[in-house]
């Protein structure tokens, strides 16, 4: 329950921030594609290293994409474009470490449920004892 809150919110900041990002978008300033570029490349190192790669490969090749047509359009001086391809490689990186994260969760509860089986199996064998 507290990771899902835990993700929600993540979701919903990362929501947040591209409709704000969206809205500042429009300036026609080429540092703010590369300020942008840079976030997305942050934010897809860290999602490479929450293992998002394995565990949510659709959304981290998706923002490994967009990142690269986002530097292909800043070359091309086609900023508004590259802003919008940034931001969306940051989202979808975003998402694939909330992702990511999910699974680590969901993973980590059903070991949990296991071990208790298990104990509880172990508990039941002593007292029949």
């Amino acid at each position: 329950m507290k990771n899902e809150r835990k993700l929600c919110k993540n979701l919903t900041m990362a929501s947040a921030l591209l409709g704000a990002l969206l809205l500042a978008g429009c300036a026609g300033n080429s540092t703010i594609p590369a300020e942008k570029i840079a976030a997305a490349e942050k934010s897809i190192d860290q999602a490479n290293q929450s293992d998002a790669a394995s565990s949510a490969a659709v959304e981290f090749k998706s923002a490994q994409d967009h990142l690269f047509e986002a530097k292909a359009a800043m070359d091309r001086k086609d900023y508004d474009k590259a802003s919008r391809l940034a931001e969306s490689a940051a989202v979808d990186a975003d998402l694939a470490q909330a992702k990511a994260a999910t699974a680590k969760s969901k993973k980590a509860a059903s070991d949990m449920r296991e071990s208790v089986h298990t104990l509880k199996q172990q508990l039941n064998q002593m007292q029949s004892r």
